[in-house]
């Protein structure tokens, strides 16, 4: 059934194709995660790796499919870039022999990484709409005379810049919630495989600035259903984190912090941000702050990325050798 529904899905008929094309990598992800099921852990990084592939598969038949001007263009693009990154990521771990953890924690890397550089690359304005040719033409070294007048001047269209700026909130929002779905995925897999001291103690950090890098990454974004889906992918991190430290994992371990301390700690820090953000109007709106904030978030992800060495247990492997 959920190959049937992929495969219908690709069809580019109906009135809610864009819909159907969007989803039917969905299906074929479901479905290849059927056939290739193992509870075994060590096992979840390939089961994943099929899953992922089976969905850019997806994605890029119906891409192809679709017409060349589809609202659904955007977000397959998505799929097919995440999917295809997943099983490179997820094949090269098996090949290599590594433990599952490392495959979690890169992949939830990259997510945290993507949703600042995703805008940067979605986003493409082209260039006859940014550059004057004609000016550019007029040189010193032209022999051609300056057009007189406004009749030559390059004028764009409202259409171009409407159809620019669909197109990159298309991308943006599907961009973010596979930051979403990547961060939900890899979160509890990663504190679950973790189970070294050493590198238990890098994965909670590699979740806890990554989650905090979310949640100052959603604050740039002008898109209110993108900032609202990196917000959500930054608390569900946190909150695994959370769940984690007070004991409440079903592994049964010991919490880290008694949970009485960190419900206040937590009530604290929640009065005091309310009081902050309205004093600055509806939070990072003051120039001071949203500086702060920049700073913040260049911290946290350089922590998260310096807790990458030491979560996947490289730094564990250095202190074993040279001890």
């Amino acid at each position: 059934m959920l190959l049937a529904a992929a495969v219908v899905g690709c069809l580019p008929i109906g009135v809610l194709r864009t819909q159907r094309a969007l989803a039917a990598p969905a299906y074929a992800a479901a479905a290849g995660f059927a056939l290739a099921w193992d509870p075994v852990p060590e096992r979840l990084p390939i089961v994943g790796a099929v899953a992922a592939l089976c969905a850019a598969v997806t994605a890029g038949v119906a891409r192809a499919l679709a017409e060349h001007d589809s609202p659904a263009v955007d977000g397959l693009r998505v799929w097919i870039a995440v999917g295809a990154g997943w099983f490179v990521v997820a094949g090269l771990g098996v090949l290599t022999g590594v433990a599952p953890q490392v495959v979690w924690a890169v992949l939830f890397l990259a997510a945290v990484l993507a949703a600042r550089f995703v805008p940067e690359l979605v986003v493409d304005v082209p260039d006859q709409y940014l550059l004057d040719l004609e000016r550019l033409a007029v040189t010193a070294w032209s022999a051609r005379e300056r057009p007189t007048g406004r009749r030559g001047r390059i004028v764009v269209p409202e259409q171009a810049v409407r159809a620019v700026a669909d197109r990159g909130a298309r991308a943006v929002t599907a961009a973010a919630s596979a930051v979403l779905v990547v961060v939900v995925v890899t979160v509890p897999l990663l504190l679950a495989s973790a189970d070294l001291p050493l590198d238990r103690t890098g994965a909670r950090c590699l979740v806890g600035f990554g989650g905090a890098t979310l949640l100052f990454a959603a604050r740039s974004y002008r898109h209110a259903a993108a900032g609202r889906l990196l917000r959500l992918a930054g608390v569900a991190a946190l909150a695994a984190l959370a769940v984690v430290l007070l004991g409440l994992a079903p592994d049964g371990r010991e919490p880290v912090t008694p949970p009485a301390a960190v419900a206040a700690v937590a009530v604290a820090l929640g009065a005091v941000l309310v009081l902050a953000a309205v004093f600055v109007g509806r939070g990072w709106r003051s120039a001071w702050w949203s500086r702060r904030a920049e700073i913040a978030e260049a911290v946290c992800g350089a922590f998260a990325v310096g807790s990458l060495v030491v979560a996947v247990g490289f730094f564990r492997y250095l202190w074993e050798v040279t001890g």
